[in-house]
């Protein structure tokens, strides 16, 4: 069933079993695994089935940090389906050392663990409307007949990258969650607080505006926040009735460890023997001869381990696909960016949006120990290059400066992570490893902002991964006595 909030009498009443704030890929999942479940759910979206720039604009907000490539209202869409409307469908699993506590890498560590996360990859690949559930560099090259660089696998790793067609979850999946018979989808319904008791341990309720001014009362026995990577994290904040600093924030967390993707252009590669690289070459999405996979270059974990480096991985460019001359090949860094604490989202002060409500600020940094890692990582390939006689490999100036210097033309995902990072201890993070926010019995966080670290692998498979995994929890846990 699908209701206009607007078209609702002011003060209207909703009730449910459980509230999905947010109807990206996180929320969509929870709501069609939740389809034949007996239990009543609400789902909760701020814009309509297509861009609305009214409600888009509510994205807007203020960067304060490095320079962020894409202005922060077109880094996200605010419409049923979510970012996926302009996702490219790049997918792939974190890898075991992602969930790993790291020594050299401080804050690092899950409270879960990859196998945890097993299964529901697998839902999530049907989700996302993948192909074989394989990431084997092996079984890419006997189906594709490309091949690898004659790099050793205990030196370099070849990490594969699969592309969803890509999904656009409000298409895809809008007649199968609009159909259901437990489901309400509620469109233009923008969440402007989220009520508790007094203690702020357990949420009685939601508030929705439109932007027409008509306020709606939502009641749930339990909610869901999956509004994305900043926005999760910036209504937590937003919601400080009962708790001053925000909910979850009690050892001021929320916001903190925002953590990206950079995309950066690093080293150049002159090969020997015309050795093939089109096994790692990116086709963009839409060409005749668009193929269901790509190839990256990566560091086996034990060699992350030895060089106390982050996760690393990069594509290889052409000069023409740089729009440059020469036979040279460029390689395209997508780095995990190492947790920091004073990378954060936190409210402006000096703004609103139409709502009336704090724009989001957005303070990203990252660490010399980022950069240490690329320089690293591309070292070892190089090694690797010159010890095979495959080629040479040019490490640019700036990479080698050992400080915290970035060049200008640096890119990022965009991929909004770790804001409301999952951990054993509210003293550590947001949510536990049901992703139940902190001290707050029937609230939990759906999304990116939930990863602890960020790994190289794009986050969409693991977001719908963990949405599924959440679903299968609440289905559990939430009670299907009617609200109230």
């Amino acid at each position: 069933m699908h209701v206009d909030a607007r078209t609702l009498d002011r003060g209207a009443a909703l009730e449910a079993d459980l509230c999905i704030i947010g109807a990206g890929p996180a929320g969509i999942t929870i709501a069609k695994e939740l389809r034949n479940s007996g239990l009543t759910v609400l789902l909760l979206e701020s814009g309509g089935f297509e861009l609305d720039t009214k409600t888009q604009a509510l994205y807007e907000g203020q960067n304060v940090g490095l320079p962020y490539a894409i202005p922060l209202n077109a880094a996200r869409l605010r419409f049923f389906g979510g970012t996926s409307g302009h996702w490219a469908g790049w997918c792939a699993p974190l890898e075991p050392i992602d969930f790993e506590q790291r020594g050299w890498i401080a804050h690092s560590g899950w409270p879960i663990a990859l196998r945890d996360l097993d299964h529901w990859y697998g839902r999530a690949q049907e989700i996302c409307q993948l192909g074989p559930r394989d990431y084997h560099a092996d079984y890419w090259e006997r189906q594709s007949g490309l091949r690898r660089l004659p790099l050793a696998p205990g030196r370099i790793d070849t990490k594969i990258i699969q592309f969803s067609p890509p999904t656009r979850f409000g298409t895809v999946y809008r007649d199968e969650i609009v159909q259901a018979s437990n489901v309400r989808l509620c469109t233009f319904a923008n969440v402007t607080d989220i009520r508790t008791n007094e203690r702020a341990s357990h949420v009685n309720g939601v508030e929705v505006t439109t932007l027409d001014g008509k306020n709606i009362s939502v009641k749930a026995s339990h909610y869901v926040l999956a509004c994305g990577g900043l926005e999760n994290a910036r209504v937590l904040l937003l919601s400080n009735k009962q708790a001053r600093t925000g909910l979850g924030n009690q050892n001021d967390l929320v916001g903190r460890f925002f953590t990206e993707h950079p995309h950066v252009l690093t080293s150049r590669i002159l090969l020997s023997n015309e050795q093939s690289t089109a096994l790692y070459r990116w086709i963009p999405v839409g060409e005749a001869n668009h193929r269901s996979f790509i190839a990256l270059l990566g560091i086996p974990a034990d060699l992350q381990k030895a060089h106390r480096i982050a996760n690393y991985s990069s594509i290889i460019l052409s000069a023409a696909q740089l729009g440059a001359t020469g036979n040279f090949l460029q390689l395209h860094t997508r780095l995990e960016q190492t947790p920091n604490r004073e990378s954060r989202v936190t409210l402006a002060t000096d703004e609103r949006d139409a709502l009336g409500q704090p724009r989001l600020r957005l303070d990203w940094r990252m660490t010399e120990v980022d950069k240490r890692s690329i320089r690293v990582a591309e070292t070892l390939i190089a090694n690797e290059l010159g010890s095979t006689g495959a080629g040479r490999l040019q490490i640019p100036d700036w990479l080698m400066a050992e400080d915290n210097t970035w060049p200008s033309d640096m890119s990022v995902g965009p991929h909004h992570m770790c804001t409301t990072r999952m951990s054993g201890s509210a003293k550590s993070g947001v949510v536990d490893p049901d992703c139940r926010v902190h001290g707050i019995d029937n609230l939990y966080v759906a999304g990116s902002s939930v990863f602890a670290t960020a790994g190289t692998a794009n986050p969409t498979l693991t977001i719908v991964a963990l949405a599924a995994r959440l679903a299968s929890h609440l289905n559990k846990a939430v009670s299907r006595k009617p609200a109230g």
